[in-house]
């Protein structure tokens, strides 16, 4: 999954009193093949912010170890919630290592 399609899937821009709250969806899991999405805010920045600051609110985001991370197999970033562990996207610990969830 590319940074465009993370960012449309897992961050909201919401405008609050006159504010920009950027919203992170992160994957939890109720059971093997039930996963669920929660919203939490990452970030505020005042409301007239320009798009630079805006942009690099979000590259911020997803480069943020706390939502998102890169697989050591395939190179893809991820959302923590579709890491199988710290190293290895839950993609390539299907396709590659065996790993049934």
């Amino acid at each position: 999954m590319g940074d465009q399609e993370l960012i449309r899937e897992f961050i909201r821009l919401e405008h609050v009193d006159g504010a920009l709250r950027f919203l992170v969806g992160s994957i939890d899991w109720d059971g093997p093949a039930h996963p669920t999405l929660s919203w939490s805010v990452a970030r505020k920045l005042p409301g007239g912010s320009s798009a630079s600051v805006i942009n690099d609110a979000i590259a911020g985001i997803l480069g943020s170890p706390d939502h998102f991370a890169f697989c050591g197999e395939c190179g893809e970033r991820n959302p923590l919630g579709r890491m199988h562990d710290e190293d290895i996207c839950q993609a390539c610990a299907r396709r590659r290592h065996g790993v049934v969830y």
